[in-house]
């Protein structure tokens, strides 16, 4: 089980680094187009495993046989318990390595399922118990928005920011700071609708599960948060052809500024995304740069590529899994299948030096199939050899069996043993506390008792010193990540700072005559009329612009500040 995971980590890693090349060479494609190939390979490692353990083979020999090993004897630890007239011995059996890695890996996949459960069970009690928005801004803008199929919305006092979640038509919760701000209503219920449509809860969910079952690639981590990225950056792009950009990007700032807590353990989609992407989205949006147009035949290419590679991956076997089943220079395997009519027939393989040879019998005939592909008839010295492998492997099996109980039998039996022992050394002891000459205890044994309690008195003073170790490192983490939100929140804020900047040197060449002439003609050239006077009338709002950023920006630091 160790060389499967093992196998699954490489071709996990392989899909998900194919996957993230793929984004890379087109990132200058939509970035609906780029997570939409992050989704296929979303959908790839969700069938990979399956198909990797249970789907055909395409065994691929890259090392000679093993040698043949010797069987070896589980490891063990004996221990044995001086007492009065009574020695008694236990033996422990310590599992396997593979069950030591299906434990950590079950673990991990458990983890992770069971946090986003609870995101899940969190989001529908807050959806339980939010109130239903009545407001009619509110509903105005979700009438215009979405006039067929409309999404729940309610406000719940839990909410930090507006996110949204399930199925179409889905559910958007937002908070009351945002229920109490009407002129942002279009733009909030615009970007969580777009999330709607695009399905991004479900594929949401789906990389969660890609999480839990390849928890231990860091390749597949990595694909999920881009996907996520991603994902934020195509419904900005949606939004912006139908929002005002300096409305919907003061709504970003406006969210940023209030966000106290994240979103229920990333069970939900929300409009302000990671943090760490804030900053860069809130100044592509400003950049008023038109969207690509989307490539849906490079796209699908891609995805085709990927399933091209994903394929022979999945079934790819190397020589570690074959050596495993072919380990020994001369070894017999029988099995045996029965037909409609409670007929059988017995097939036996046997492999001699790296070449399998098939004995197979049925009740109308008996042949031979050869390392080569040729059937021939098999022969009646080759009948009495099958016979007698068919009759050691059942003679094997039997005496397995036989072991098995009565090593069984052996520890059942150490148990009762060890549950007398203990019931005598407790009458001993009682009846020495009673007894008139107490000079007869062994004293030995008392001071055996005493070491042992001392060294339980040691383990447990041991384990609340690394209790409050545990405890000290939790709190130097919480104020690691304290410390680095408000580094991210003055980034951001320096970033907006800078992009108002760079809005008034903009303003400032717009005054000169012949910086917009030539804005003119390169607008000309990209099929745009634009005349001096609109070049004019926007220098005003790309000032007033500037200096919403630079108040947003002094929010953010006040925010940042505040936490300290």
């Amino acid at each position: 089980m160790t060389a499967v995971l093992i196998a699954l980590f490489a071709k996990s890693a392989v899909v998900a680094g194919f996957a993230l090349a793929m984004t890379a060479l087109l990132r200058r494609s939509t970035a609906a187009d780029r997570a939409d190939i992050l989704r296929a390979a979303v959908l790839v490692l969700l069938v990979l495993a399956p198909v990797a353990l249970f789907g055909p083979d395409l065994a691929v020999r890259v090392l000679d046989p093993a040698p043949v090993l010797q069987s070896v004897a589980p490891q063990t630890i004996q221990t044995t318990l001086p007492l009065s007239r009574t020695t008694v011995s236990a033996e422990i059996v310590l599992p396997p390595p593979w069950v030591w890695a299906v434990a950590v890996w079950g673990s991990g996949a458990v983890l992770i399922l069971g946090r986003f459960g609870l995101g899940l069970a969190t989001l529908a009690h807050w959806s339980r118990r939010g109130r239903r928005v009545d407001q009619a801004d509110w509903r105005a803008a979700l009438h215009r928005l979405a006039p067929a199929r409309q999404p729940r919305l309610r406000v719940s006092p839990a909410v930090a920011a507006p996110l949204s979640w399930g199925l179409s038509p889905g559910r958007i919760l937002i908070g009351p700071g945002q229920l109490q701000r009407p002129d942002q209503a279009e733009a909030v219920l615009a970007h969580e609708l777009a999330h709607i449509r695009r399905a991004d809860w479900l594929f949401l969910a789906l990389s969660r599960v890609a999480i839990a079952l390849f928890w231990f690639n860091p390749l597949v981590w990595l694909a999920v948060r881009e996907l996520e990225r991603l994902s934020e950056q195509a419904v900005d792009e949606t939004v912006v052809r139908h929002i005002d950009r300096e409305t919907y990007a003061r709504t970003l700032v406006g969210l940023a500024a209030q966000i106290t807590t994240p979103d229920p353990h990333g069970a939900a989609v929300g409009m302000t995304g990671p943090a760490r992407s804030l900053a860069d989205r809130i100044k592509t949006v400003m950049s008023d740069r038109t969207p690509a147009p989307s490539r849906p035949w490079i796209v699908g290419g891609a995805i085709v590529a990927l399933a091209a590679l994903a394929t022979p991956i999945a079934a790819l076997e190397l020589a570690a899994r074959a050596q495993d089943e072919t380990a020994a220079a001369s070894t017999a395997t029988t099995t045996a299948s029965a037909d409609a009519d409670d007929r059988r027939t017995h097939r036996t393989v046997i492999t001699r030096d790296g070449k399998s040879t098939e004995y197979v019998v049925t009740p109308n005939q008996a042949y031979v199939v050869q390392a080569d592909g040729v059937r021939r008839s098999m022969t009646d010295e080759e009948r009495r050899d099958i016979a007698q492998a068919r009759a050691e492997a059942h003679e094997s099996a039997t005496q397995a069996r036989i072991q098995r109980e009565r090593a069984r039998a052996m520890a059942d039996e150490a148990r009762v043993m060890a549950d007398r022992a203990r019931i005598e050394a407790r009458a001993a002891y009682a009846q020495a506390r009673t007894a008139e000459h107490i000079h007869t205890i062994d004293h030995a044994a008392i001071r055996e008792q005493a070491a042992q309690a001392r060294a339980a008195a040691i383990e447990a003073r041991g384990q609340a010193a690394r209790a409050q170790i545990d405890a000290r490192r939790a709190r130097e983490q919480a104020v690691h990540a304290m410390a680095a939100a408000r580094m991210e929140m003055a980034r951001g804020a320096d970033e907006m700072v800078s992009g108002a900047r760079e809005m008034r040197q903009e303003a400032q060449r717009l005054r000169d005559p012949a910086y917009r002439a030539q804005q003119i003609e390169i607008q000309r050239a990209r099929g745009h009329d634009v005349t001096d006077q609109q070049l004019l009338d926007a220098i005003p709002k790309i000032l007033n612009g500037a200096d919403r950023m630079e108040q947003g920006a002094a929010r953010m630091r006040e925010s940042s500040s505040a936490r300290d």
